[in-house]
């Protein structure tokens, strides 16, 4: 049998996806999301290293951690005044996905520019990040109804885990790469493969298929007066509020892990490299298991119980020094923010009708990444002041009231359905998709995973290892 008729018979009958169209775009969204995410994966991993590489110091450490975020806020502004086609809206995410690799061409020219080389870092990447925001956003346009309601979570839990494998693989064979060849000849080679690598996956993008009446404009959306005070409107605060808190307490670890790992725990590269495996291959798992979860339970109740999760993980990262310990806590980690990264996108679109969604996930997203601009800072603070044992507690208790935000807006459960996206299995049929997510307003949840794997990897603060010539690895997370 062939690898595309296994996969054809996987998709129908482990998915629940009927029709050739499905199981189509089903194919062509996972082969670009696993290239996509593996070429932004080697950028994220090792930005920071490279930065320092080229005499970054600490501030500026920060800065490329969290002036990103700032830009994708500001780049949502241009996706509210977005309208069209769903096939013009897929050509909004294919030109944008090709502005994002051009910029991140531009990375490797940063030693010309001498004493301000790491600032032509921070520039360039905050750029890209942009124009990846702006290519997830009409992604979500694309294909967020291609897909049965009932089903998203197994078909984006799946897709989760390939694209997780492919970070694992990428940032595995990017370290050796940038082991193998000098500085600064290194990053060009390993940037220059991320860029190829997405733009590979931008290939993929161009063949999926929009569901529906893919020439058809939509409506106008509303203005923001008009939006405020419906029931959207008061459903988004449920979600958007607890899930900033949230992106405070995880983000702000992001210099905090970094001078654990290094300069208090004194560990090698090669264990920092496990640390990081174990976190994706967590994280994969648990992508898988988490989309059942959610499609059976609902995905209020999976983010509750992967915040939870987290909450516990952080506040007991800092107990022993043990790998095996850090192993463990670090499998917690990777599981749990699979289910959370899972079940925040599938909420988020089910929210409002299809002309409020422009403000729906433009607040969302504009509330998510101005919390994580503001979180390294607040972890460096809590660092340098309170101490080690401090940031941990205090990252631990945000994720703790996220988890409660979340429990105190929890949607009422329809009677005699077993759960939130579960009405075909209930009845027996095939659930019908409803008025679903606006194609011309969505905006890409599942970038979240590419920005949160930002966080926790392994940039050495340590001035002795601030050379060319110093070994590279990657943390996942926390």
């Amino acid at each position: 049998m062939s690898l595309a008729r296994a996969l054809s018979r996987f998709t129908r009958f482990s998915l629940g996806l009927e029709t050739p169209l499905e199981r189509r775009n089903m194919l062509n969204a996972t082969i670009e999301g696993s290239l996509v995410v593996a070429g932004v994966q080697i950028v994220v991993a090792f930005v920071g290293v490279y930065l320092l590489a080229l005499g970054g110091d600490a501030t500026q450490l920060s800065l490329v951690n969290s002036l990103p975020f700032l830009f994708n806020a500001l780049s949502l502004i241009i996706v509210t005044q977005s309208r069209g086609t769903p096939r013009q809206i897929l050509g909004y995410a294919v030109r944008a996905g090709v502005a994002h690799r051009l910029v991140l061409a531009l990375l490797p020219l940063a030693p010309f520019w001498g004493m301000w080389a790491p600032w032509w870092v921070i520039i360039v990447y905050s750029l890209a990040s942009a124009a990846l925001m702006l290519s997830s956003a009409y992604w979500t346009a694309t294909v967020s109804d291609m897909f049965p309601a009932h089903i998203r979570g197994r078909v984006f839990g799946v897709r989760q885990m390939f694209t997780g494998l492919s970070a694992f693989v990428a940032t595995s064979l990017a370290g050796k790469l940038l082991d193998l060849i000098a500085f600064p000849y290194n990053y060009a080679a390993a940037f220059g493969a991320a860029v190829a690598v997405a733009g590979w996956g931008t290939f993929f993008l161009t063949r999926l298929v929009p569901a529906g009446e893919a020439d058809k404009e939509e409506a106008a959306p509303p203005s923001l007066r008009e939006f405020v005070g419906t029931e959207a409107s008061r459903a988004l605060w449920k979600v958007a509020v607890p899930v900033g808190v949230f992106n405070i307490g995880f983000f702000m670890l992001n210099p905090v892990i970094n001078l654990y790992f290094v300069e208090v725990l004194e560990l090698s590269n090669a264990q920092i490299g496990l640390l990081s495996a174990v976190f994706v291959i967590a994280q994969t798992i648990g992508s898988w298991l988490w989309g059942a979860l959610a499609d059976r339970h609902g995905n209020h109740t999976v983010t509750i119980a992967a915040t939870l999760g987290l909450a516990v993980q952080a506040i007991g990262y800092w107990l022993s020094p043990s790998l095996y310990y850090l192993i463990f806590v670090q499998a917690v980690g990777g599981f749990c923010f699979a289910g959370f990264l899972l079940a925040t996108f599938n909420t988020v679109i089910g929210i409002g009708d299809r002309q409020q969604k422009t403000l729906v996930v433009s607040s969302y997203h504009f509330i998510g990444n101005m919390a994580s601009f503001l979180a390294p800072f607040l972890g460096t603070w809590a660092y340098t002041g309170p101490g080690l044992v401090a940031a941990f507690l205090l990252a631990g208790l945000l994720r703790a009231v996220s988890a409660a935000l979340l429990l105190q807006g929890r949607p009422a459960r329809r009677q005699g359905v077993p759960g939130e996206h579960h009405r075909g299995i209930a009845t027996g049929r095939r659930a019908p998709r409803g008025p679903g997510f606006g194609r011309a307003e969505r905006v890409r949840f599942l970038s979240l995973k590419i920005l949160g794997t930002m966080a926790f990897r392994s940039v050495s603060s340590n001035t002795r290892e601030r050379r060319p010539e110093f070994r590279c690895h990657t943390i996942g997370g926390t």
